[in-house]
């Protein structure tokens, strides 16, 4: 505030505090939510009044492009632009065939538009960003184009052109408007935005990897932690998407960052299975000097080596490039630490005696803990590099297409939903021959579109009438006190934005957001706006109860016909992560990419997805259990990575040894059976690895630098697959606690959910 008090002290006091005030940091909320309501408001006066000006039919549907199409990224207009018009074109070419072909025969017609919609409904759910909201597009511009005119079948074509005509004016207009007055997108905010989030991940890294004094405090606050920086990576990386690309560097930056992002989200996801894995290092302080093992030493060694390195990582101001160079130096103590290790354990195999098979497993599973340790820097490492000013001119990996998850199930339950309620309201319209009933299609259709992008469309099915109910209102006061006194274009679209104005403000919040967006684009269908003006307040209140039992219809569809059920589909996501682990032990698709890091980069992308939307359908869920139940989840991709490994040195293994692993992969493609039982035979098996070795031969190869691969690495990697399994045992049982839960809430207490083996 001594800023603002000098600044008043000089000439014009009054206008420098209000320039310090809009310019402080503390202000950039309101700053960022009322340039965008401005940039909106503007657009559409523009847009409504060139569509009044040229005498378009429905002049109002510039004003709801413009409210679809808004976004602060300007990218993002470009994208939504180019996929509405794709989308228009083809709904109204739909619209126009079925019309042809069963302009005569109405049962017809509303089956076929039900099944398009239905369509449209199962893309939209399957496609991500704004290529799903093309399909969205598709399915209502059959309803607006066709219902209208479905006593004058001959002004099809008329209406559909109309309506193309006006889209396009909304599109092009919005797009203007926000092209000249919002700044030129730099990535130089997302890099210093990216670069705080991998401080972040470094910080949380090194609480994960504490031993708590108050587990469930520890937890919670590691939970929460996650969870926020996860949604600022999401953030990030959907700003990304549309981020524009003027020149080669800044398209290169782009990139780069995109790759950052990506590695973010795997520190995110392991950072619960680390510390759990990682509570059960051995208590260094817990014993006196004299015993001390030297697992003992190095675990702690390592601890101090990598939080060293994370403190230097998580200050904000250290340069990336700083940063990596601390990184690097702790990966390679690690390796030095883990060749300790590993010299102490053959030390061991030469007196195979019954006394040192716990100093055995003690070794492997600090060689396990420090393996992973060391994954989570490396990530945090590639992060740091993408963000470096001088990246390597090229690389030498070939580039890879990522596989998306595509949640069929999902898909089609939307499809389904999207089918019925329009058969359902056409039905209705049929039987009862109401004036209005091509208001009641043309709002379901084009709801139950927009509901199939949400992640779950039941429940925002509610929000979504809400902001229909709150329209209704709204409209009908509109016309019944702002419009008669307006003269004048101007004033009219004043009253207009009055009304519009706090919940484009709103649109920004993610709290608000489907409820702003069912408000915003039905508020303006129902006014009903023409050239010239015509006030009809019985019009408006048929349009308002059409909107209003549309809005039922589609709550009774969507919540009670087909209701959202979010422990089935927790369910039915758990065991899609089972069945991959298993799949994955089967050498199935992964294991066919074109190389190791390939295989990782396809496995991680495709489970974080999974996992992001498990963690969607587990939000009710009490928050102990969520925690355990995403952590579960994580812990997958730690599997996942492990397996792949074992796959990948298998070949370069003596007989014995290979075949040890191919029993490990054996069983693990059954783990879901008994994953208690699976942990124990798998730990028993990376206790043998070792001491198959010694003395065998392979075509010749008697140690490990002639069979090409460190027989401790292996076990090492089995332990570390039996430590997870052991940490969740109840996620990964196809029969146990959780799934019960799934299935019968009510009777299961959460005190015994997720039982873990801590006692080997």
């Amino acid at each position: 505030m001594a800023t603002i008090a000098m600044h008043a002290s000089g000439r014009g006091g009054a206008r420098s505090i209000a320039v310090a005030l809009w310019r402080d940091p503390r202000f950039d909320t309101l700053r960022r939510r009322s340039a965008y309501m401005l940039r909106v408001l503007a657009a559409i006066a523009i847009a409504l009044w060139l569509a009044a000006w040229l005498q378009l039919r429905n002049p109002q549907s510039a004003v709801t492009t413009v409210l679809i199409v808004a976004n602060p990224s300007v990218g993002a207009i470009v994208s939504k632009s180019v996929w509405r018009i794709i989308g228009t074109l083809l709904g109204a070419a739909v619209a126009i065939a079925a019309f042809s072909a069963f302009g005569q025969t109405p049962w017809l017609f509303f089956a076929t538009a039900a099944l398009w919609v239905g369509l449209c409904c199962f893309a939209s759910t399957v496609l991500r960003y704004f290529k799903a909201y093309g399909a969205v597009l598709s399915g209502y511009t059959l309803a607006i184009v066709a219902a209208p005119t479905f006593a004058e079948p001959d002004n099809v074509l008329i209406s559909a052109l109309s309506r193309l005509s006006v889209v396009v004016i909304g599109i092009i207009i919005a797009g203007a408007v926000f092209l000249l007055t919002t700044p030129q997108p730099r990535p130089g905010p997302l890099l210093a935005r990216v670069r705080s989030l991998a401080a972040e991940a470094a910080s949380l890294l090194e609480l994960a990897s504490e031993v708590p004094q108050d587990p469930a405090a520890w937890s919670a606050r590691l939970a929460a932690r996650r969870r926020a920086l996860g949604a600022g990576v999401v953030a990030v990386d959907e700003q990304l998407e549309f981020l524009p690309a003027p020149d080669p560097r800044t398209a290169a930056t782009l990139v780069r960052l995109r790759l950052a992002c990506a590695r973010l989200l795997g520190v995110v996801s392991g950072l619960g299975p680390i510390g759990r894995v990682a509570a059960w290092l051995v208590p260094f302080n817990a014993v006196g000097p004299d015993e001390r093992t030297l697992t003992a030493l190095v675990e702690q060694e390592a601890l101090d080596r990598m939080r060293a390195a994370l403190a230097v990582v998580a200050d904000p101001t250290v340069a990336p490039a700083e940063a990596n160079v601390a990184l690097a130096e702790a990966r390679a103590q690690f390796a030095r630490l883990s060749e300790r290790l590993s010299a102490e354990t053959s030390r061991l195999h030469a007196a195979v005696a019954p006394g040192h098979v716990a100093e055995l497993a003690s070794d492997l599973r600090g060689l396990a803990v420090i393996d992973l340790l060391g994954l989570l820097l490396g990530r945090i490492e590639e992060v740091l590099g993408a963000l470096d000013s001088q990246p390597p001119a090229r690389s030498t990996r070939m580039p890879l297409r990522l596989r998306g998850f595509l949640d069929w199930r999902t898909a089609l339950r939307n499809g389904v939903r999207g089918a019925l309620v329009t058969l359902i309201c056409a039905g209705f319209w049929y039987a009862t021959e109401w004036p209005d009933g091509p208001n009641l299609l043309a709002y379901v259709v084009p709801a139950a579109s927009l509901l199939a992008t949400a992640p779950s469309a039941g429940h925002a099915a509610r929000e979504f009438a809400l902001g229909t109910a709150i329209s209704a209102v709204a409209s009908v006061v509109t016309v019944t006190t702002l419009l008669p006194q307006a003269v004048g274009y101007w004033q009219v679209w004043l009253a207009m934005s009055l009304m519009m104005a706090p919940f484009i403000w709103l649109q920004l919040d993610p709290r608000w957001v489907r409820i702003s967006t069912g408000y915003l684009i039905f508020f303006s269908a129902q006014l009903g706006v023409q050239n010239p003006l015509h006030l009809n307040i019985e019009a408006t209140l048929n349009s308002s109860l059409a909107y209003l039992l549309g809005s039922a219809m589609v709550m009774l569809v969507f919540a009670v016909l087909l209701p959202p059920n979010d422990l089935r589909e927790g369910r039915r996501l758990t065991r899609l992560l089972q069945r991959s682990v298993e799949g994955c032990a089967r050498s199935s698709s992964w294991s066919r990419a074109r190389s190791g890091y390939h295989r990782g980069a396809l496995w991680e992308h495709w489970h974080i997805q999974v996992i992001e939307r498990l963690t969607q359908r587990a939000a009710g869920l009490p928050a102990a259990l969520h925690n355990d139940l995403v952590d579960g989840a994580t812990s997958s991709i730690i599997l996942g990575r492990a397996l792949l490994r074992l796959q990948e040195l298998a070949p370069q293994l003596p007989a014995a040894p290979r075949d040890d692993v191919r029993e490990a992969l054996g069983l693990l493609r059954h783990l879901s059976r008994d994953p208690l039982g699976t942990a124990r035979r798998v730990r028993a098996l990376s206790l043998r690895m070792p001491l198959s070795v010694e003395g065998v031969t392979d075509e010749g190869a008697t140690d490990d630098h002639e069979s090409g691969v460190s027989h401790h690495v292996v076990a090492a990697t089995l332990r570390q697959i039996a430590d997870v399994l052991a940490a969740y045992p109840a996620f990964y049982d196809r029969a146990g606690p959780l799934q019960a839960l799934f299935a019968e809430p009510r009777r299961v207490r959460l005190a015994h959910m997720l039982p873990a083996e801590r006692a080997w």
